[in-house]
């Protein structure tokens, strides 16, 4: 998936994007399959079985984080409702982030794969630490973390004051 690989994230933030489009990441769903023992719900809403789809675009916590920061940095191809749901899959969402071009194509995709990592580690730490942050603190550590990585040589993410 070109979309991963060419944006500018670190690796780390890229294989987890590939494992979601992949479905390979060990949500409750999965871990059904498997008849692993699992909690079903998903931890950030606790009203659906916990999907890859539902994890980042349909539960309403991951909702409010896209908005938040599409609203941020001007990115409105990250804002949900433009996004055509139900989705068909996870890889035709980030193959419609490909279809943009430009600097604002470059921040969207950027920043969906911080997105994706942030709904990612918020899931992980309510299941394993018990630790529950509203969508607001995870934007602002969404913000922090991208003026990181402009820093670090990701020129195109700006934020709209």
């Amino acid at each position: 998936m070109p979309t991963i690989w060419q944006a500018w994230a670190p690796a780390k933030c890229r294989l987890l994007a590939w494992l979601f489009v992949q479905n390979r990441v060990l949500t409750a769903d999965r871990l059904l399959a498997r008849r692993w023992p699992n909690s079903y719900f998903c931890p950030l809403c606790m009203r659906n079985l916990e999907t890859a789809e539902h994890l980042l675009v349909e539960c309403p916590w991951s909702t409010a984080l896209w908005f938040r920061v599409a609203d941020k940095f001007g990115a409105a191809s990250l804002r949900p409702d433009t996004w055509n749901l139900p989705l068909a899959s996870l890889p035709s969402w980030l193959a419609s982030l490909s279809a943009l071009v430009g600097d604002p194509a470059k921040t969207a995709k950027s920043l969906a794969l911080l997105v994706i990592w942030t709904i990612w580690r918020e899931r992980n730490a309510r299941i394993f630490r018990g630790s529950h942050r509203s969508p607001d603190v995870a934007a602002r550590e969404v913000f922090d973390e991208a003026a990181a990585w402009a820093l670090a040589g990701c020129r195109h993410i700006r934020c709209r004051e």
